[in-house]
């Protein structure tokens, strides 16, 4: 009996790790929606890269930066006082055939009143959701974080995460 729940267990693990991958999959797949005799194929591939080393104004430090596909990671980063804040460029690029739009955007950290942590372009512009990339374009992004409101000495914030996700414009 002991050999039979084993492998059950194992029949049940293998059809879980299918569902996982075959989500993967179409979660990551083009959705199109397809009239008369058109057809479309291919897959959104806009992405995060080349993150900048970390731009330190006044009194501020920042860690390790870990990236991986439309996330990345920052570790350890401090405001000393109300004048510090730091802040990274970086590109994101739609190296498709097909028109890219912005469908998520999060920073996800600690929740304090003490600083803040947002993206815009480079420009200074800001970033919304809905936001195109054409086939084969690249924009510079930048991510900031600043000391908010008035002077309560030095901040620490352990992680800070973002996070941006895409589809088909």
């Amino acid at each position: 009996m002991k050999k039979w729940q084993e492998i059950s267990i194992f029949i049940a693990f293998v059809v879980l790790v299918g569902f996982i991958m075959m989500d993967y999959v179409l979660d990551n797949t083009l959705k199109a929606e397809i009239t008369s005799n058109a057809y479309v194929t291919g897959v959104v591939e806009s992405r995060i890269e080349n993150i900048s080393s970390a731009f330190l104004v006044h009194n501020a430090q920042a860690g390790a930066v870990l990236h991986q596909g439309n996330n990345f990671t920052i570790r350890d980063i401090v405001l000393g006082d109300s004048e510090s804040s730091v802040y990274y460029l970086f590109d994101v690029k739609n190296e498709g055939k097909l028109k890219s739009m912005l469908v998520s955007l999060s920073i996800l950290n600690e929740e304090s009143e003490d600083y803040e942590a947002y993206v815009t372009y480079a420009d200074g512009i800001s970033v919304s959701l809905g936001d195109v990339w054409d086939e084969g374009t690249t924009k510079t992004m930048r991510l900031t974080i600043q000391y908010k409101g008035e002077e309560r000495g030095e901040i620490r914030i352990p992680i800070l995460n973002l996070s941006m996700g895409f589809e088909q414009a």
